[in-house]
Order: C-alpha cells, then structure tokens, then sequence
C-alpha cells in the first residue's frame, strides 16, 4: 500500500508479524513494524495519517501512526482470517471482513477508534467496498457460501437494506467511479457481475475467461473514447473477445446439497428455487492443459469444527467405496475451502475407465464425514452431494 505522499509502499507480510516498508523510489526495504502474527490487508487514511491493518493468523487489528511507525490502537476481532478491510469513501468508517466466521466488523477511524458493529454475514465473508450514490453511502459485502452480496447503510448503526444473488462464490469488488455500478468478480462462475447501485439488481454477468477472479478494480476512462481505429486498436490490443474466453474456459461448475443425515440447522444456507433443494456448496473444474484440471470448491452448511473430506464417489448418492480428494475442517461459519489439481474432467464427464466394469463410468462429487487421523482416518457417511 503507497502512503498518500508517496514516499513509502507499506507490505504486509503474512507469514511472519512485521509490515515491511519500501523506499517509494527505490523499492529498497527502510524498516520494520511489528504488528500481531499474520498481518493481512494494510490500508491508509485519506489523510495518510493512519495505517489500518488487520490479522489473518491473530485475532487483532492495529491502528499504526503512519509518523511515528507506532501501534497506537489494538482492536479486538471477532475471529482470525480477516481477507479484507477498506474504509468508507468519507473516512470516518473502517469495515473489515472476517471469512471464517461469517462476520464484518466496523469502527472508527478516527481517534479513539471506537468499535461501531459486529455484523453477521454469512458463510465465506470474502470482501468490502463502498459505493457513493445520490441516495448516500452504502458498504457492498460479498458472501461466498450464500451467493450473494450484502447492501449496508454506513450510519452509526449500520443496517441489511438489500440482498442480491449473484453466482458461484461472489469474491473481490470495486465501484465505478462514479458510484453507479458495482463490479464484483465471481470466483467459481469465471465471470463479473454487474451491480446497478440505485435498484441493487444484477444488469448482467460478464464471462472472463478461466481467471477464478478474487479480486478486481475498475479503471477509468482505460479505454480512449474515439471513432479512430488506430486508438481503439491499440487500447484493446491485448483484450480476448469474451466469446473467445468463454470457449478457452470451457469450466465444469458444480453444485452440492444435504443428505438426509448432513442437513444442519444454519443461517449459512444458500437461497433455493420453489421445489428445489438448496445448493450449499459449489464447485468449479477449469482445465490447466490436456492432462490436468484445477478444483476449486467453496463449502457451506456443514458442522463447525468438524472434519470432512472431498471424493469422488461412483454412486451419485456417495455410497460405497469413494476416493478421497481433499480433507479439511469445517470453520465457525460452517465453510471452508478447497483446491486441488488433478484429471478430474474425464472423471466427473464420465471418461474414466472402469476396468473392472469394461466400461468408462462416471464419478461424483461427495463430501463425507472423517475422523481420525493420519493411517487411522476414516471415511464415513456423506453429508452432501452432486445436484
């Protein structure tokens, strides 16, 4: 993050418990500032004289005098792995996220830094962005277990005033410049939703291509407004047509529902259609070459604290003999993440060979129940299933 003179980049290194500062000229390291372990984003006042950081491996986030390189406030967060944290366009409001309990916490940022609110979100609390509207200023929260975005007023006590569903796992987001858009990258839909800030509805979804997007800003004015075929050559030379990137991303997309014994009592769960059962998680597959596949999955809707694992059943049910792909454990929220590599395309399209059976057969996602641990871990009964 530069400082607002910019004559400092501050790094937040999260693998260690320092912010690294640059020289902005000369990019050579000048100090260290300790911070809690695992620092996570680092923003700057509008002013440039406060540095906001928040922890991914501690639950603390620090106010820093950007003079005296000094922690001059600790505040306490509501659970560690905060992704995200941004402050509101008219700098009194700071907003950080909290993905693996389904949280965004507000404060002030000015001194003393009061706590505003603890807002539950939902399942896979990813980011925070602002919009600035004729109808005021509004915080935008992405929430990836339920597939959708979260509209909150920025007043002394924040409040919900829109819900909107979006596709697979709603991650990074940046306004248009002049307030009355809302880009927000959907990072299992390999694509780019966009939000009209006055109705809150989705104008339309944009394709990109196998870029999983996280995060994204929007640039103004990037491309030259002019009838000249040369300029818009040149400002759209290294652009792919978007019906050219959707056939190069060519993804799998996938959804997973409860069982009659994985069902939990959770506000995590996704919204569903009349008749249909919800999906609470989502899977996507992009191909990585023609020998291998990358598997992203964003998880919903299951225990805290317990241990699963991610398979490939050849029974869609996810009876009987399964192959393990990825274990992990449930956070607070019920979510969790997963990415692995691997031929899953011909697996999950029904090109696997069943040598055995003499034929090729498909395999299907499950996510099972596991306990144990290292040659004594078993897997148990499934808890969710492909659609």
């Amino acid at each position: 993050m530069w400082t607002t003179n910019g004559r400092e980049v501050w790094v937040a290194v999260r693998g260690e418990d320092y912010l690294q500062v640059l020289d902005g000229a000369t990019y050579k390291p000048t100090r260290r500032i300790q911070v809690p372990n695992g620092p996570g984003m680092t923003i700057i006042s509008s002013d440039g004289k406060y540095a906001y950081v928040c922890s991914t491996f501690t639950p603390e986030t620090v106010v820093i005098d950007t003079a005296s390189y000094e922690v001059v406030k600790r505040i306490k967060q509501a659970s560690t792995f905060c992704p995200n944290i941004a402050a509101t366009p008219d700098g009194s409001q700071v907003w950080f996220t909290l993905k693996d309990s389904g949280k965004v916490q507000v404060f002030s940022a000015q001194p003393p830094f009061n706590s505003i609110a603890v807002l539950e979100t939902g399942a896979i609390t990813n980011h925070v962005n602002f919009a600035l509207t004729p109808k005021g200023q509004f915080a935008y929260v992405t929430i990836g277990g339920l597939r959708q975005v979260k509209v909150f007023t920025t007043g002394p006590q924040p409040k919900l005033v829109a819900t909107i569903d979006t596709g697979d796992n709603p991650h990074g987001l940046w306004p248009s410049g002049d307030g009355s858009r809302m880009y927000v990258g959907l990072q299992l839909s390999n694509a780019v939703a966009v939000i009209d800030t006055a109705s809150n509805r989705v104008l339309s979804t944009v394709d990109v291509g196998a870029q999983a997007p996280m995060a994204l800003m929007y640039v103004p004015r990037a491309v030259p407004d002019s009838s000249s075929s040369s300029s818009s050559s040149s400002a759209t030379a290294n652009l792919v047509p978007a019906e050219e990137a959707r056939k190069a991303a060519s993804a799998l997309h996938f959804g997973l529902v409860a069982t009659a014994s994985g069902k939990v009592s959770s506000s995590s769960s996704s919204s569903k259609a009349p008749g249909k059962q919800a999906v609470l998680s989502s899977v996507a597959v992009n191909s990585q070459g023609p020998f291998s596949d990358s598997l992203e999955a964003a998880f919903s809707g299951l225990k805290p604290g317990q241990q699963y694992v991610l398979a490939l059943a050849k029974k869609k049910d996810g009876s009987g003999d399964v192959e393990p792909l990825a274990s992990f454990t449930a956070g607070p929220d019920g979510a969790a993440g997963a990415a692995v590599l691997g031929p899953f395309r011909g697996m999950l399209l029904g090109g696997q060979k069943d040598s055995a059976a003499g034929k090729r057969q498909a395999r299907y996602l499950t996510v099972a129940l596991l306990s144990g641990s290292g040659d004594a871990m078993k897997v148990g009964s499934p808890v969710q299933v492909q659609q």
